[in-house]
């Protein structure tokens, strides 16, 4: 992928931006930068699952990308990449993610010889912010072109 110089990016933020600032409607406009925003957490989600381990395959199904509600005075839309609740892979994610030290396990008295650190989650996250972002006007400028602003 060839990086886009930076002054053609703030220039396009600062288009898309002004046209958000057009849209009266706070409804229209959270929902526009909802799904915007979306758009770009799935790029990491895409990454992270293709970095997970695979034994199973759940790992690399249970991770997510979703909207979330912030907290009040944060941010006027959010977008998380994360592992589903309530499933196995919410208990694992971080044990693979960070890898387990020698341990005993009372219940049956053995000893766990660890496990190595396979990140997924953090290369992904640190991964190229371009494409992310990229992915996030894209979205934006296809939602104003449906709402012809």
């Amino acid at each position: 992928m060839t990086k886009t110089p930076t002054s053609k990016i703030r220039a396009d933020v600062e288009e898309i931006t002004a046209k958000i600032k057009r849209i009266s409607d706070p409804k229209t406009k959270n929902n526009l930068l909802r799904t915007a925003m979306v758009a770009g957490a799935r790029v990491i989600r895409d990454r992270a699952r293709d970095g997970a381990p695979t034994r199973t395959g759940n790992l690399k199904e249970d991770i997510i990308a979703r909207s979330k509600r912030p907290r009040r005075g944060v941010a006027a839309v959010m977008s998380t990449v994360a592992i589903k609740k309530k499933t196995r892979s919410a208990y694992i994610a971080h044990l693979v993610e960070f890898g387990t030290d020698p341990h005993e396990i009372a219940a049956i008295n053995a000893v766990h010889p660890g496990a190595k650190a396979q990140p997924f989650l953090r290369p992904a996250i640190d991964g190229d912010p371009e494409e992310v972002l990229d992915a996030i006007l894209s979205k934006a400028r296809e939602r104003l072109r449906k709402l012809d602003v």
